[in-house]
C-alpha cells in the first residue's frame, strides 16, 4: 500500500446551507485519489465538476437520484473523483461544517 504525500495542499470547504466550492489547483486536477475530513457537526453533500463549480443540493427523500457523496460528522473518506475534475463544491442540509479535502496519489 501506498501511502498518500504528508505535504500536499490542504483546501478547506466552509459549507453551509448554501451551495460553495474549491477550486482545485492544476497539479491536483489529474488526482483521482480525495481525501476528505468533516470536521463540523452537520452532514455535508460534496460532488465534482470539470469545468465549473457545480451547484450542491442536498438529497432528501422528494429528490430523484443526484450524483455525489454525503460524509458524514466528523467522518474521514478517501475517494475518487473524475481526472478532469477540476471543482469540488458541498452543501449542508442544515448547519454549517469545515470540510478538509486533499487530492493526490496514493492508497
Amino acid at each position: 500500500m501506498t501511502a498518500m504525500n504528508l505535504n500536499i495542499p490542504t483546501y478547506t470547504l466552509s459549507a453551509t446551507t448554501s451551495s460553495s466550492a474549491v477550486t482545485l489547483l492544476d497539479t491536483d486536477v489529474n488526482n483521482s485519489a480525495v481525501n476528505v475530513y468533516n470536521a463540523g457537526s452537520a452532514a455535508v453533500f460534496l460532488v465534482s465538476g470539470a469545468t465549473s463549480a457545480p451547484t450542491a443540493v442536498f438529497p432528501t427523500s422528494a429528490t430523484a437520484p443526484i450524483a455525489g457523496t454525503v460524509v458524514a460528522p466528523g467522518a474521514i473518506e478517501t475517494l475518487s473523483k473524475d481526472t478532469r475534475h477540476k471543482f469540488i463544491a458541498g452543501i449542508t442540509a442544515s448547519g454549517t461544517a469545515s470540510v478538509y479535502i486533499q487530492c493526490g496519489a496514493g492508497e
